[in-house]
């Protein structure tokens, strides 16, 4: 569809189409808008990432468990049929992951807690950490707690991927290094801190880090250095 083909789109559709690439499909909750579960699933049917996010408000257990739940209520069929011609094409299910939303530890957990008192859960394979836990918490360790002691109550049940990083603690990164179980990390930020110029450090407290404003518009230019950040998030000396 025409809508679907601007030159983001493409670059994402040539990135879903890369078996050496591993392509996460956000939901936009983050974004100015977020697209709604038909339209979701629809173009994870075009594009057919490797896996996708269900839909979750920022920072609301609540509101997060309430849209799972009408999102496989009402989208289950639909699931099944894209797995089922993933499955003709060749490829695996696509792989869903619940973001375990909250304004602390406790909800967070709590999230994850609640989600699995669903039947529907057991089609979640990946729980997301948000970045905005470490905002709302006030704790820069916030997510690392969350993970450990999700990973002491279920094992190897789930994958962990940390959504996003706080731009408050752009040394996090280095830190998520020493935890076995840790699967990834997804972020714009080492764009963000080269738009800035600000390098990293071991401190945990940053300001004015947030993503420039129309940041998929914007030159290279705007991002002086870049790969040198990147490095850095790659474990490269910057």
């Amino acid at each position: 569809p025409k809508e679907y083909l601007d030159d983001y789109s493409l670059s994402y559709r040539k990135h879903c189409d890369d078996p050496s690439q591993y392509v996460i499909m956000d939901n936009g909750a983050a974004e100015a808008t977020q697209l709604s579960d038909v339209t979701l699933l629809r173009i994870a049917e075009l594009y057919a990432p490797d896996e996708l996010a269900i839909p979750d408000t920022l920072a609301d257990s609540e509101a997060t468990i309430m849209q799972a739940w009408n999102f496989f209520g009402k989208q289950q069929r639909t699931l099944d049929k894209i797995n089922a011609d993933r499955y003709k094409s060749g490829l695996v299910d696509l792989k869903l992951g619940f973001v375990a939303q909250g304004k602390s530890v406790y909800e967070s957990l709590t999230c994850v807690m609640q989600m699995l008192s669903h039947h529907w859960s057991k089609q979640v394979k990946v729980i997301y950490i948000p970045r905005l836990l470490i905002k709302e918490s006030g704790d820069h360790l916030a997510r690392i707690k969350v993970f450990k002691q999700l990973q002491r109550e279920h094992g190897t049940q789930f994958e962990y991927h940390f959504f996003g990083a706080g731009p408050s603690w752009p040394n996090e990164i280095n830190v998520l290094r020493s935890y076995d179980g840790i699967r990834s990390i997804d972020t714009s930020l080492p764009y963000t801190m080269a738009h800035y110029c600000r390098k990293p450090d071991s401190s945990w407290h940053h300001e004015g880090l947030n993503r420039p404003q129309n940041y998929f518009n914007l030159s290279e230019y705007e991002f002086p250095d870049h790969h040198q950040y990147v490095d850095f998030f790659l474990n490269k000396v910057l």
